[in-house]
């Protein structure tokens, strides 16, 4: 049987299937900034102050939406087309 996501596309993945292709490479805890000119984005080495080294994980992520506001909410979308 193929793995789930060989056969479905990133939209009819359920939120448990979704959270699972996380590698935990904690990328999305940089902090991040981008140049208003040319909308190029650059990663610091500045991590966020939730997130765990010794798991790769936030403390908070259940709250980290209203915790960092503009902490990055990975959807399909977002992974399809962002740098």
């Amino acid at each position: 049987m193929a793995a789930f996501w060989e056969t479905k596309t990133l939209e009819e993945m359920n939120a448990t299937e979704w959270e699972s292709l996380c590698d935990r490479c904690g990328r999305c805890c940089l902090i991040k900034l981008e140049d208003t000119d040319s909308s190029k984005l650059y990663f610091t080495n500045i991590i966020c102050r939730y997130h765990n080294s010794a798991n790769c994980q936030c403390r908070r992520y259940e709250e980290r939406n209203v915790l960092v506001p503009d902490c990055v909410k990975v959807t399909p979308e977002l992974a399809r087309n962002a740098d």
